[in-house]
């Protein structure tokens, strides 16, 4: 049975990503070809199309190109399936980590800004004419 290839226009098609998108990720070293022709166009299989769907699956998650490289790097390796899933398994706990981390920094900013909003809400009762150095707005008043 003859193993089918595409071309990086093919496979850019089938992806939903540009060819440009696709030789950025080879220059990062994310993807490598299958192989090429004659003269010298790049050949895709259909491991790479997965891989490259694995590569954008990720990246919607909002993973840094350097963490999908470690998670695919590892996952082509001479490791059983059991310890690439391990490994996989930890980037992943490590990214949510991160994307925990953050949203706890976000909640903290928006509760900050919470009562920001309520302590300017008060000004309008305020008899002042400007806001005296003491008062809370006048450090958030421009």
């Amino acid at each position: 049975m003859a193993r089918t290839t595409y071309r990086i226009g093919e496979v850019a098609r089938r992806v939903g990503v540009t060819p440009r998108a696709i030789r950025f990720y080879q220059e990062k070293g994310l993807l490598c070809p299958s192989g090429q022709t004659g003269g010298g166009l790049r050949l895709f299989s259909e491991s790479d199309l997965r891989r490259l769907t694995t590569i954008r699956g990720l990246q919607s998650l909002g993973m840094s190109l350097e963490r999908i490289k470690a998670i695919l790097e590892d996952g082509a390796g001479d490791q059983s399936k059991d310890a690439r899933l391990a490994h996989t398994l930890e980037v992943l706990r490590l990214e949510r980590d991160q994307v925990e981390a953050e949203m706890a920094r976000l909640s903290a900013r928006r509760e900050e800004i919470d009562r920001i909003f309520v302590t300017l809400g008060r000004c309008p009762q305020c008899p002042a004419q400007a806001c005296p150095p003491h008062c809370p707005p006048s450090r958030v008043m421009l």
